[in-house]
């Protein structure tokens, strides 16, 4: 189960999500739909860990992003197409 609950993030004073709340269950699907700028992929960013929330709780399976970090990570598969993680690894090696 992924919690996002009351999320903000900002960039030098910049909002870009503002209390922002769901959970997707065990099994479900969530798409993430907007323009550019909308803020979907810093919502992907922070439940990875890979950027701090401003504000609000993120978590994986339980697991805290921002205080158990090493545990959310192992449940949460995040491949980004840019900046790629390891420029020589395929997905499945990622």
């Amino acid at each position: 189960m992924i919690t996002v609950a009351n999320f903000d993030k900002a960039y030098d004073g910049t909002i870009a999500v503002s209390g922002l709340s769901f959970t997707v269950d065990a099994g479900q699907i969530l798409g993430l739909l907007g323009p550019n700028g909308a803020g979907k992929t810093t919502i992907i960013r922070a439940i990875a860990g890979v950027i701090p929330p401003t504000r609000g709780r993120l978590s994986v399976d339980g697991h805290d992003v921002v205080t158990d970090p090493v545990e959310a990570k192992r449940r949460f598969a995040y491949i980004p197409d840019d900046p790629k993680l390891f420029e020589l690894l395929t997905v499945t090696e990622h």
